[in-house]
């Protein structure tokens, strides 16, 4: 089952994101601040809606902003790979969502 890790920084806490894609599971993501768990994502869950679901709650915990995600996916459209994209939260967003589709086999 892959799995990857990724630290963010919003506004001075550092958010700590798993997530993957694996058969049981599905696409699956787990958001933490120094507090605790923010979200936890995966098919077990009653809102369970795949890939799009798994994007909706990186936005709806805050680790990511809506435009920045639609930036993201557009410019998917236009590079060979996520790692060209030159923002850094852009390129975070691509990179997560090239890794989730290639492990789901998308």
């Amino acid at each position: 089952m892959p799995r990857w890790n990724l630290v963010v920084d919003r506004q001075r806490t550092e958010l700590e994101i798993a997530y993957g894609y694996g058969r049981a599971l599905g696409f699956f993501l787990e958001v933490r601040s120094p507090g605790g768990r923010l979200v936890e994502y995966d098919a077990l869950g009653d809102r369970y809606d795949g890939l799009p679901g798994l994007v909706d709650a990186l936005i709806e915990s805050g680790v990511f902003q809506r435009d920045q995600v639609e930036e993201a996916l557009e410019a998917m459209l236009t590079v060979d790979s996520a790692a060209e994209v030159e923002d850094l939260d852009i390129r975070q967003i691509a990179m997560m969502v090239e890794r989730l589709k290639k492990a789901a086999g998308e």
